[in-house]
This record gives structure tokens, sequence and C-alpha cells, in this order.
């Protein structure tokens, strides 16, 4: 998944596409590392080969729960259920960790949210949904900012730029640009 997320922002980004990862360990303890030993990890072994992701990676958070961080209980208010999959649970109940335990709960690592430019959620999509099948949802999203920059003489300044969030990789516990450093020498 770390890989196509990589080709999705090499094909999108110049385009105007930004990915951003958020760690979580709640999905069955898939995420069991430090923020410091993320990138090793993300280099050495899954998926390995001196692997580097080319967007935006994030210290962990809870997701989900009592103290799910507050950028995805806004998303999973707007969003309630993954567009592919609205049936989609955690998959299996043991690997519920935490409380109290919503029916929108995001159910397991890798469930992803488009967020277009003006910042409003645009769709969900549960863990089975690859990157490669969002391209017609970034698509058009691409197309209507270039439309409304057309409309309204924009130039199409930087924050016009629809925004991905993959639920299983990084994010920070307050927004403040916190990110996942790997400050060893590797």
């Amino acid at each position: 998944m770390s890989i196509q997320l990589n080709d999705l922002v090499a094909t999108y980004g110049p385009k105007g596409l930004i990915v951003l990862g958020f760690c979580c360990n709640q999905f069955g303890t898939g995420e069991p590392f430090s923020n410091h030993e993320i990138l090793r990890c993300l280099r050495a072994v899954r998926p390995g080969n001196r692997y580097s992701p080319n967007f935006q990676l994030f210290s962990k958070v809870d997701i989900n729960g009592k103290h799910g961080h507050i950028v995805f209980e806004y998303l999973k208010l707007k969003l309630p259920f993954p567009s592919d999959n609205a049936a989609t649970m955690a998959q299996e109940h043991l690997d519920i960790g935490w409380s109290p335990v919503r029916r929108t709960d995001v159910a397991g690592n890798f469930e992803k949210f488009l967020v277009a430019s003006d910042g409003q959620p645009y769709r969900r999509y549960s863990w089975r949904t690859t990157p490669e099948d969002l391209c017609k949802d970034v698509e058009e999203l691409l197309r209507k900012v270039a439309r409304t920059n057309r409309e309204q003489g924009n130039t199409g300044a930087k924050n016009d730029r629809p925004v991905l969030f993959n639920s299983k990789k990084y994010m920070q516990e307050s927004m403040t640009r916190s990110t996942v450093r790997d400050d060893a020498a590797y």
C-alpha cells in the first residue's frame, strides 16, 4: 500500500494532490513501533528495499474511541461510512481495543478519506480500496478545482488541492506539524 501511495503522489502530486499519512496502532496492533522506529521499519522491513514515502507522515494517534483525534472525529462525522462498503466494520471483534465503539469508526488499517481543496470531506474508502482505485475521484476533484479557478480567474493557489488522508499511516497528537523523523544515521 505504501508503494502505491507513492505512485499516486508521483502521478497526481504535480497536479495538486497532497497525501497525508497517519499511523495508528488500534487495529490488531498493526503499527506497534514508536514514532522514531516507523521510517526505519518502512525502509528495512515493510515494504523494505530502502523505501521512502514521498508524502507527509505524521506521528501516531488514536483514530477511534474516547481519545480519537479531532481530525478523524470530523471526517467520520461528515462521512460516516466508506463509499465502497458501508457494511465494513472491524475485521474481527477481537481487534476492537477502543471505547466507546461507534458504527462510524474506522474499520482497519489503510482506510482512506479524500478531502476537497475547500476542506470538505468528499469520499471515504474502506481498507479494501487500493490507491489506484481512487484515481477517478482524484481526477474529478482536480478538474473541479481547475474549473473553479478558471471561472473565478484564480491562478490555482497552493491551497487549492485535494487531500488524501490515509488512516493507517501517520499523524500527530495536535496537528502542530510534528512529523515522523529518522534522526539516526541509516
